[in-house]
């Protein structure tokens, strides 16, 4: 190649000349290897690296439709295939994947095929176990980035039948694909793939088949009493309950502003076994405390128990409705009943002062998940302001709103053309007397 100046470079390449159909007579020296990777559902899989080591070194990655293909295999020689996909750690996993693992360990409800068998070993020791629970609630609580011994996926060629299929670990189970003595075209070499840490089966396995939510419509809501705060004292901040009715498991991410807080300790309230252990401390320098908590049967509080509570030490003059949010930033912000349905979860704060003020309680946003309008509607004791704060994940500020309103019902409207994309975005109502938040999806 010569530029205009004179500059000169040059590359090598080669190229593969095939007589796919025989044209040309003879023995044919190259023939193609193709498959499908789907999930135990048969969704297909995307973006699934494909090694084969044949003299050419080749790679492919699966497509959108799952597939692959290397149309130039030397013919006559030994070959691997070998599927291997290692990211989006929590792609699927969460607290209710942990509740039905203790429940199978317990013997309530067994796992009953081997792909949930393999998707419940997350620390690969070829059993399933409460250390699988462990490792899985490191992930949740980014306490961890990757299972022990472990990769995100693991794949099993779709031929093999297991022999125990209650126990797919009595054998070695292929993982890759070996064709000896590669004779011509093969278009079938299949792989099922396993999401680590998904025992349900909601992992996204591509780009367009995205498994849908179910959704109860309820939400569980925790309340902290808004509270003023005084640099250097200690403040202890009780986290209470609403609509802890047959509750399986939680989880959510608890942002904190760090220079208004100093996180000190975590104190058990009136459920025992919520403790320490059920909080992830990696991130408290990012100001951010994740939480996640677990059991195999329903549990059920008294609307205004104590879930936990959180110890500080103010750092600066503020309030605690400044200083709070509960958020999906890292560990996504949802409760379970006990067949899988998913609850709502929100944070409001209430009044220090005796004065009883109905925000709280009432703001609700219908519909959501929406895709044009919702409404968000919440009840007021007496004419006031209120502003009106929209968030989106990542926290930064898209749309913020103070209006007058009425004593008794009052609605506020939010458009998708309020909002720059669709996802998940969080809402703050705040009057001059408390604040309340919640989670608004935005969806095509």
């Amino acid at each position: 190649m010569t530029d205009a100046s004179g500059n000169q470079d040059f590359c090598s390449t080669f190229l593969i000349v095939q007589d796919n159909m025989n044209f040309c007579g003879g023995t044919p020296l190259y023939a193609g290897v193709g498959g499908a990777v789907t999930n135990e559902a048969g969704f297909n899989v995307q973006n699934v690296h494909i090694g084969l080591n044949d003299p050419l070194s080749q790679s492919a990655m699966t497509d959108v439709s799952g597939n692959f293909g290397f149309p130039a295999v030397p013919l006559g020689g030994d070959y691997t295939v070998s599927p291997e996909k290692d990211t989006n750690l929590l792609n699927g996993v969460t607290t209710f994947d942990m509740v039905l693992i203790k429940r199978h360990i317990l013997g309530n409800d067994t796992l009953d095929t081997p792909y949930k068998f393999i998707a419940a070993d997350a620390n690969h020791s070829n059993t399933v176990t409460t250390y699988d629970i462990v490792e899985i609630q490191k992930a949740v609580l980014h306490i961890t980035d990757a299972f022990a011994n472990n990769q995100s996926w693991r794949f099993v060629d779709a031929g093999y039948s297991f022999p125990n299929p209650l126990n797919p670990f009595v054998e070695v189970f292929p993982e890759v694909y070996n064709i000896n003595d590669f004779g011509g075209n093969m278009d079938a070499v299949d792989f099922v793939a396993i999401k680590i840490g998904d025992v349900n089966g909601n992992a996204a396995p591509n780009d367009f088949d995205v498994p849908a939510e179910e959704r109860s419509g309820q939400t569980l809501l925790l309340s902290v009493r808004d509270e003023a705060l005084q640099p250097g004292q200690e403040q202890r901040v009780d986290f209470t309950v609403k609509n802890f009715k047959e509750i399986v498991g939680y989880q959510f991410t608890l942002r904190f502003d760090s220079e208004l807080l100093d996180f000190q300790r975590v104190e058990s309230g009136e459920l025992a076994s919520v403790s320490e252990a059920n909080f992830g401390f990696r991130l408290l320098d990012e100001g951010v405390l994740t939480t996640s908590w677990n059991d195999a049967t329903p549990n059920s509080l008294q609307d205004d128990a104590v879930l936990f509570s959180l110890v500080f030490t103010a750092q600066q003059s503020g309030s605690l409705s400044q200083a709070l949010r509960i958020s999906s930033d890292y560990t996504q912000a949802e409760a379970y009943f006990e067949n899988g349905e998913l609850l709502d979860l929100e944070l409001n704060f209430g009044s220090s002062s005796s004065n009883v003020y109905s925000l709280l309680s009432n703001v609700l946003a219908k519909p959501n998940p929406f895709s044009e309008t919702t409404t968000i509607g919440f009840t007021l004791p007496e004419a006031q302001e209120a502003t009106l704060s929209v968030y989106d994940a990542a926290g930064r500020l898209v749309k913020t709103q103070q209006c007058s309103f009425v004593a008794g019902y009052n609605e506020l409207k939010i458009s998708r053309l309020d909002l720059p994309m669709t996802g998940t975005y969080f809402f703050r109502l705040q009057t001059a007397h408390e604040v309340a938040t919640g989670k608004l999806v935005l969806v095509n």
